[in-house]
């Protein structure tokens, strides 16, 4: 096949070659009417009517995938007998582009991207899908230099450094999910710190950033006063052993509320 930058195919118009396979080329696609970008799979070789079928399976099983880290497939479509795959066009290239052949990379960054990658994977797993050519040729990074990630959860015991941190991904355009980290505080402690963060999310969000405020079921695991036991320990242990939870709750139905109540009491 022959280069086809510059061709039309379907609504699109072949902007540049973004890689070659063993039987597909990809390139960089622009729609004619709404100027959005997209990347075109499309076979390289004159295609046999068993080739044509197992291009379009792949097409099925690859549109019924929604996950963060996995690259959507839009669209399928044959023209002039050529198919062709229209799928999410990852801006910033591979990590194999990101990152050539004996690049230094930081622990943390290499960190995220194993659990982007290894998330994914489960997931096709989960599908009953393999993936039988995982390299960094094919792990592609988003607009945000993340595999496909729009959303990002800060978590953490330090007000300061939880805005400090959600204002660096709103800058991002991440959505930010604001989530203080409540982990044995007193009731008031824990209802200072809840009120101070909420505040600062408020704050951050009539910024214009997408803010979600989360406290999370940790809340009534870490603090004391939701569940009957005085340390973490003592409450996972309960948690372990439904039975004991229940004889615990049914004995002092007021023990695991009282320190909330106070707390509430204790605030205008």
């Amino acid at each position: 096949m022959t280069d086809l930058v510059g061709k039309q195919l379907g609504t699109y118009r072949l902007m540049s070659l973004l890689g070659r396979g063993g039987f597909a080329e990809v390139y960089r696609g622009e729609h004619l009417y709404l100027k959005s970008q997209a990347a075109i799979k499309v076979l390289r070789i004159v295609p046999r009517d068993e080739e044509v079928k197992n291009f379009l399976t792949e097409a099925q099983k690859l549109v019924s995938l929604a996950h963060p880290h996995i690259v959507r497939v839009l669209n399928f479509e044959v023209e002039n007998g050529v198919p062709f795959l229209v799928m999410e066009y990852a801006s910033h290239g591979s990590l194999r582009q990101r990152y050539p052949i004996g690049t230094r990379i930081p622990y943390d960054t290499i960190m995220s991207y194993v659990r982007q990658v290894s998330d994914a994977l489960q997931y096709a797993h989960n599908e009953k899908l393999i993936h039988r050519d995982v390299k960094p040729e094919n792990m592609l990074l988003g607009q945000h230099d993340d595999l496909h990630c729009n959303a990002v959860r800060i978590t953490g015991g330090n007000a300061d450094r939880l805005e400090i941190a959600a204002i660096h991904a709103a800058d991002a355009s991440l959505e930010v999910w604001f989530s203080p980290f409540t982990c044995d505080l007193t009731t008031d402690e824990l209802l200072d710190f809840l009120a101070d963060c909420a505040e600062r999310a408020e704050r951050l969000r009539r910024q214009g950033a997408e803010v979600v405020f989360v406290t999370g079921a940790e809340l009534s695991l870490f603090t004391v006063g939701f569940l009957p036991g005085d340390t973490l320990k003592d409450r996972l242990d309960l948690l372990a052993a439904p039975h004991r939870l229940r004889e615990r709750l049914f004995a002092d139905p007021d023990s695991h509320q009282r320190l909330p109540r106070q707390g509430r009491g204790s605030r205008p």
